[in-house]
């Protein structure tokens, strides 16, 4: 093999590694992402007399005809039809000032077009960097989100349009929503942290009720959008990274390239010096001519040559070759006139070889020293295709992830099924026994009289329409404020609000022809702790606990009844009573908000007791996708990420291996937002983290479920195995097994 020495151009050749190193970026690291697909100039709405250039910060088709200098951003889809000069604002303190012109119709589709504009900056930060969306909640709760379209900016403000789809027109009334940006920030010490970044919520947006629905069914929202914006917010980390990471090692090679120039023109002086005396042996070139010609003139070659064609041969194979006969020199001069340039780069040229008596290979191990210390193009690929970004997307969804049971149970039983206008077992025995009864023998006017009560309740549970006004109505005998009893009493009680029943009429109603009967009182009274309001989180049972006496007029006081519990304007359940204290599970019953609770109680004899409380509910929870199975960095502090639920304020407690080591404020407004909360550094080793919240409510204070995780601190100088393990105590039978999750 004939080498050369490295000269300037494998020096200039290095200096493309930048540009090298880029292309590798763009064919393998980031070829695990699905980039957006970058706009070409015909799709775009471009003004006359407009100049495309290329934009190196962010790859985007800029046009300068228009005064602000605005900028296309290729990252979001372009629609050139859409356009509208009612344009909302969103001000530096994030607030929405939505344009009054802007409304929708229950089941439009992509036929309304709301254009925004709002800041480039916040605190610094460039929101051109990030993925941006809009997440809405309609009338009923169902949640969405949309990816912005028309997404342009200039060097102040970004401007982008939200193409409504008939997702967010499912339901008429108020739509609520907000704009949402994901990215990530890189500091000096070359650690990537996440940023979320939010608007206010805007509720002024209304969706008119159309005149009918021209569709069979509605469906619900389509959730694939939370894939979408997750695939969005990886691949913006993922930029940002691979931009970080190539930046170092783009700077580490230029000066690697410009020390390899400098310590191969060092090189020369010293290996033409040892390379002329390590070929002192050789022969020279004008030696190796003279050998060669003298061993081709004695070769015995025509045994050899009895594969290859005469000249005659030759001739009268191919014709008429030209003016010349010579069949040799017709051949050489075809020969020279062929381009060999491309096919001898890696040669070469005996001039050179005559001049520098030193080879390649040998210039290449006297400067292979002063290259140890850098980053070859193998080696960057490999590092940023390795880098582990899983860390950032603890809080999101990968495509291969869907609901499991448990969530889809969480979500189920939350929700609430409205049977008015739906019969109760007890209606229709009641409507059947009136319907077979001989009313007209009286030989049960009292019974006569309960059942045609019975009616009247129900009329005007039919006719309450208030909610702020609710009606009960009962009978029997009455204590008077003068201390009488009075039997057989119609009593008709109004509530208003949340307040204690008060008397709306009352009258007497004799039975007929059947004589007089035993005189009965009952009584419902609160037990202690269980007094109206009651306060109760979603995810502890709510019970009610009572005490129920009455009094025969024989003495008696061993009593029993027919309960019936009613959750607002709907009775959910009958069971039989004995005097003493008394419980019912109403967690079944209960929504999430404040429910009118009511209970009554009948004796055989047609005594009837009432009882209301008001039981409040709250969503007061915390959530966390903190992944205690990974090893973090001995000594070093730890981000912990949760999300806090409850439309109060809260108290939330941070403890460390028992101990608290801090609280903090989380304000009603802050309910469903992300938070975090620093772990002071820690040792080599596990230690237990724990984070609840508690809240006062009426008084009451709750408190939320508890969030542990057994965190890892790892010295890799270390020797000594750590063993995690959030499972601290359990419970099992006798040679029983049970399965405990641990992380070594």
């Amino acid at each position: 093999m004939v080498t050369r020495p490295l000269g300037k151009e494998d020096m200039l050749m290095s200096l493309s590694f930048e540009e090298s190193l880029k292309n590798n970026m763009s064919n393998t690291s980031m070829a695990k992402l699905a980039m957006p697909t970058a706009i070409v100039a015909e799709d775009m709405a471009i003004a006359n007399d407009s100049i495309m250039v290329l934009d190196e910060n962010y790859g985007v088709a800029a046009y300068s005809g228009d005064d602000g200098n605005w900028q296309q951003h290729t990252g979001y889809v372009y629609y050139s039809v859409f356009s509208d000069d009612n344009i909302s604002v969103i001000n530096e303190k994030k607030d929405i000032n939505l344009d009054g012109n802007q409304f929708n119709i229950t089941q439009e589709e992509n036929s309304q077009y709301i254009p925004f504009e709002m800041p480039r900056y916040y605190d610094g930060y460039d929101l051109v960097q990030t993925a941006i969306s809009v997440h809405y909640t309609t009338k009923t709760g169902r949640h969405g989100s949309s990816k912005p379209i028309n997404v342009t900016y200039n060097d102040s403000k970004i401007r982008f349009g939200w193409l409504v789809d008939d997702d967010a027109t499912i339901d008429a009334g108020a739509l609520e929503f907000e704009i949402h940006a994901y990215g990530s920030v890189t500091g000096s010490d070359g650690i990537s942290k996440g940023y979320v970044w939010k608007t206010k919520s805007n509720k002024s947006l209304n969706v008119i009720q159309s005149m009918c629905d021209c569709e069979d069914v509605i469906n619900d929202i389509d959730d694939s959008w939370v894939q979408e914006l997750v695939t969005d917010i990886a691949e913006k980390i993922a930029e940002q990274i691979a931009d970080a990471q190539v930046g170092e090692q783009v700077a580490a090679a230029e000066s690697a390239a410009v020390r390899a120039e400098t310590a191969a023109n060092d090189a020369e002086a010293i290996a033409t010096v040892v390379v002329t005396d390590a070929l002192n042996d050789y022969s020279t070139t004008s030696e190796m001519q003279a050998y060669v010609a003298t061993e081709i003139a004695n070769a015995d070659i025509d045994n050899k040559l009895t594969a290859y064609a005469k000249t005659t041969e030759v001739k009268s194979l191919v014709g008429d070759i030209g003016e010349s006969e010579n069949v040799v020199s017709y051949v050489d001069a075809a020969v020279a006139s062929v381009d060999v340039t491309e096919q001898l780069t890696n040669y070469v040229k005996t001039s050179d070889l005559e001049a520098n008596y030193y080879t390649q290979t040998d210039t290449q191990q006297l400067i292979a020293g002063s290259l140890e210390d850098y980053a070859t193009t193998d080696y960057v690929d490999t590092a940023i295709s390795n880098a582990d970004i899983s860390e950032k997307l603890n809080d999101y969804y990968t495509k291969s992830e869907t609901y499991n049971q448990s969530e889809i149970d969480e979500k189920v039983s939350n929700v609430t099924v409205d049977l008015t206008g739906y019969a109760t077992e007890k209606y229709v025995e009641d409507k059947t026994g009136i319907l077979s009864a001989d009313i007209a023998t009286n030989t049960s006017s009292i019974s006569s009289i309960n059942k045609t009560i019975e009616e009247i309740n129900q009329t005007i549970e039919n006719i309450d329409d208030s909610p702020r006004v609710t009606y009960e109505a009962t009978y029997g005998n009455v204590e008077m404020e003068d201390g009488t009893t009075q039997e057989y009493m119609f009593t008709l009680w109004e509530t208003e609000g949340e307040g204690q029943p008060t008397v709306k009429s009352r009258f007497q109603i004799m039975g007929g022809g059947g004589g007089s009967t035993s005189s009965v009182t009952l009584r419902i009274s609160y037990v202690e702790g269980y007094t109206t309001p009651l306060v109760a989180t979603v995810d502890e049972p709510v019970i009610v606990k009572y005490n129920f006496s009455g009094e025969d007029s024989a003495g008696d006081t061993n009593l029993d009844g027919t309960a019936s519990w009613k959750v607002g304007n709907r009775i959910v359940a009958t069971e039989d009573v004995a005097t003493g204290e008394c419980e019912f599970d109403l967690t079944d019953y209960v929504t999430v908000g404040d429910n009118k609770v009511v209970l009554t109680i009948t004796h055989a004899t047609g005594a009837v007791a009432t009882k209301a409380w008001t039981v409040k509910v709250v969503d007061v929870r915390l959530e966390s996708a903190f992944d205690d199975t990974k090893t973090n960095i001995a000594n070093e502090p730890v981000v912990f990420a949760f999300t806090p639920y409850g439309g109060v304020n809260k108290t939330i407690h941070f403890l460390l291996d028992g101990e608290e080591i801090g609280t903090k404020t989380s304000s009603a407004a802050a309910a469903g937002l992300s938070d975090s909360f620093a772990i002071p550094a820690q040792a080599h080793g596990t230690h237990l983290f724990e984070i609840y919240m508690t809240a006062d409510i009426n008084g009451k204070t709750v408190e939320s479920n508890h969030i542990v995780k057994d965190i890892i601190w790892y010295d890799t100088a270390s020797n000594i195995p750590v063993i995690g393990c959030t499972q601290q105590e359990f419970t099992v039978r006798q040679y029983e097994t049970i399965n405990i999750n641990y992380t070594v």
